[in-house]
């Protein structure tokens, strides 16, 4: 007597845990917008020597933060 087993691939996860990974990814997302703000925009020169790109160090200097409308930091980067 042989018995089949069908095994899946499909991972069972509770709509608890889904919520709580999917709030924790929205925290994280309107932490870093918020980080995006508070922070200086900058920006090093750069030379290329032997085809690699290098940063020039001393270079820092801030630069102007476009303006975004705040729910566009929920939004992928284009």
């Amino acid at each position: 007597m042989e018995q089949t087993q069908q095994k899946t691939s499909a991972v069972k996860i509770g709509t608890k845990a889904f919520m709580l990974s999917a709030l924790i990814i929205l925290l994280l997302m309107i932490f870093s917008g918020f980080l995006t703000k508070l922070l200086p925009s900058g920006e090093f020169q750069r030379i290329t020597e032997n085809g690699k790109t290098l940063v020039v160090p001393g270079t820092y200097s801030i630069i102007e933060k476009p303006q975004y409308l705040p729910f566009m930091a929920l939004l992928p980067p284009m």
